[in-house]
């Protein structure tokens, strides 16, 4: 049977990247439409559509996904693509919904898909009641972002602006922060959660790395479809961003002001 899938991602290089790599998956596949935004998507399901699965970014430029669906009940199973932490997570895992992590790969698409069609081939409901996970999403979205930072060297605890840090990385199982002038300091704070809280602002490059717009000087290709990125400011290690993220992180080099 021809899957019939539509794709709600505001960053343009991002929506076409996961529309690549559906159809490497499902050549058979149909693409119903792209949307950008909240005020499209509620167009789109003004009016009668054929969808079996919807692949949906949750923070559109104009809101949250969710808003689309506020008079519309989704008919078809939604496969939210975020970059939440597990606090999210385990809501989005207790009420069976669906999810790929961003940066998403090929295997993290297929297996969603592989998912789908299991559920649909079982006869089981594949649409579930998304209220509660929206409320959890929505509580995080509006919980206040960070503007300062507590950072710790021996017997110093020293409050600092979070504008003033270059970078975020791990080293030895600890999270650092270094500030643009090069001073290192040691923070309690996950990096996953940094990467929540400082959002737009900062990217997380890659596992280890979390990056300043401000401390982005270029980027230049690397071995295997990888970014090199040039900072502003010395650093000990080698920053790259893997391919799986590089057009993520494009979209964010266009977006944010350095």
């Amino acid at each position: 049977m021809n899957l019939r899938i539509l794709i709600i991602e505001d960053e343009k290089l991002t929506a076409a990247d996961l529309e690549a790599t559906i159809r490497k998956i499902r050549p058979d596949a149909t693409i119903v439409a792209l949307l950008g935004s909240v005020a499209e998507g509620r167009a789109f399901f003004s009016a009668p559509h054929s969808v079996d699965v919807i692949f949906s970014d949750i923070q559109l430029g104009d809101g949250l996904s969710f808003e689309i669906y506020e008079n519309t009940r989704p008919s078809a199973p939604i496969i939210f693509c975020t970059a939440y932490d597990d606090y999210a997570l385990r809501a989005f895992r207790s009420l069976g919904i669906d999810y790929i992590l961003k940066p998403f790969s090929m295997d993290s698409v297929a297996a969603a898909l592989d998912k789908f069609e299991m559920i649909r081939r079982n006869s089981r409901p594949a649409v579930s009641d998304y209220q509660t996970v929206f409320e959890v999403i929505r509580q995080q979205l509006e919980a206040p972002k960070r503007n300062a930072l507590l950072l710790y060297r021996r017997d110093k605890i020293i409050p600092l602006d979070v504008d003033r840090i270059a970078l975020f990385f791990i080293e030895d199982d600890s999270v650092f922060a270094q500030t643009f002038d090069g001073e290192r300091w040691a923070t309690d704070d996950r990096l996953e959660a940094l990467e929540q809280q400082l959002t737009p602002r900062y990217f997380r490059a890659n596992r280890q790395v979390l990056l300043n717009r401000s401390a982005v000087r270029e980027a230049s290709r690397d071995l295997h479809r990888k970014l090199r990125v040039h900072l502003t400011c010395p650093f000990h290690h080698l920053v790259l961003v893997g391919k799986e993220k590089v057009p993520a992180f494009l979209e964010w080099l266009q977006s944010q002001s350095s």
